[in-house]
């Protein structure tokens, strides 16, 4: 075995070392060389309990198990974090190339290295320090995925982009889009009772899809259509992930329809674009359940589904909205719907208004406790400087359970 010593441009790419400060880094470096061994070196095989960490710093290694195998090449996603770093050894790993380099240390020497609290600079894409998340193998390979453009978002459903397509057509009308939603009669009669809602409603009672669309107008239409339509993308097989996607689904429709209540009593806001807002503010969470629900054996421990979430949800929500052509506005909400402390313009935004409704709908269950009170955000203090004044939200809610109650009735179908 020979060594050399590690470079900065190295160390600083890997999973959790890169959030060392710049001065650990160093220690690091100057403690630590990295190892150039041959081929057929086993660095440690199956069943091992010890305290080393190991990357991959040059060449390619073998991770074999009872069950599997799987080869690591350097330089690539799975490279930047410790190998088969699960406790007792997933697998056995062996070197298959003429020679690798490899940085390999006891654990103990990172937190001995840890001058500051390793998530006080951490980036969207790491994981924090918490419970060993470099063992959480679910969000590596969403991330994994997501980075090599492979990981599977969800389509707009096709309703949604038919209606799309005819509100784009420069002759559309009425009568003509009528024709497309009465294609599905379920839609007909939801697009009907939300124009009589009180959203909506008028001093004439509407009984066609016509009538409907010329009191709503074309973009609500289409708004509607996609919110409608969008219960279909969150389904799974699997009686763990169908349950979170219910509850997904549950909370989505809520804050979308708090949102379309508190828009209707602020200036400057559409009910019908806030009720899509909200329903898709969460959207980024569905690839992350989908591929759960695919590898079951990733989600052993019930907490590495909770923390790729929280570290995912946000960029695979921006590329869903990217996908489906959505406003950039839309893409905002899915990076910071639950950014309590946002505060980047004095004007308030559909972002605001969803991580207020978010707050509201926690209201009464165990998660409020663990948040920001109400009047501690800066969306609701810029929401309440229109006609939505301190305190009253809470009551135009409490006096609109039943409208809440029925928008919500509207979505879930």
């Amino acid at each position: 075995m020979s060594t050399r010593k590690l470079t900065q441009e190295e160390v600083s790419i890997l999973f959790p070392i890169r959030n060392l400060p710049d001065e650990s880094k160093v220690n690091l470096i100057d403690r630590v060389p990295a190892e150039i061994l041959p081929r057929g070196s086993c660095l440690f095989e199956q069943g091992n309990t010890d305290s080393l960490m190991l990357y991959l710093l040059d060449g390619e290694i073998e991770l074999r198990s009872d069950a599997s195998r799987e080869i690591i090449r350097a330089g690539s996603t799975e490279a930047r974090f410790p190998i088969a770093n699960k406790q007792p050894r997933p697998a056995t790993v062996t070197i298959i190339s003429p020679q690798a380099t490899l940085l390999r240390f006891e654990k103990t020497i990172v937190d001995s290295l840890q001058d500051q609290d390793l998530t006080s600079d951490i980036v969207v894409d790491d994981f924090d320090v918490d419970g060993s998340p470099v063992d959480n193998k679910l969000y590596f390979e969403c991330f994994r995925d997501m980075q090599n453009e492979d990981l599977t978002l969800p389509s707009l459903p096709d309703i949604a982009l038919k209606i799309r397509k005819a509100i784009e057509d420069e002759s559309a009308n009425s009568h003509k889009i009528a024709q497309v939603i009465q294609i599905d009669p379920a839609f007909t009669v939801r697009l009907i009772h939300i124009a009589n809602s009180p959203l909506h409603r008028g001093r004439k009672k509407i009984e066609s899809c016509p009538e409907a669309i010329t009191r709503l107008g074309l973009k609500a239409v289409r708004d509607l259509i996609i919110s409608f339509s969008l219960k279909a993308v969150f389904n799974a097989k699997s009686p763990l992930i169908k349950r979170r996607m219910h509850e997904l689904w549950s909370h989505s429709s809520l804050v979308a329809a708090i949102c379309a209540v508190l828009a209707k009593k602020t200036p400057g806001f559409d009910p019908d674009k806030a009720m899509l807002a909200g329903l898709t503010h969460d959207i980024g969470i569905i690839p992350i359940l989908t591929h759960a629900d695919s590898h079951p054996e990733l989600i052993s421990n019930p907490k590495d589904l909770d923390q790729a979430i929280a570290h995912l949800r946000g960029q695979i929500g921006t590329l869903i909205m990217q996908k489906w052509d959505f406003p950039p506005d839309f893409l905002e909400i899915t990076q910071e719907a639950e950014n309590w402390n946002r505060d980047i313009q004095e004007k308030p935004d559909y972002t605001d208004l969803v991580i207020v409704s978010q707050l509201h709908s926690m209201v009464g269950t165990p998660k409020i406790h663990k948040l920001p009170r109400m009047d501690e955000l800066p969306a609701y203090h810029k929401l309440a400087a229109g006609e939505l004044n301190a305190g009253l939200s809470l009551k135009i809610l409490d006096e609109a359970r039943d409208e809440i109650r029925q928008v919500q009735q509207l979505l879930t179908g």
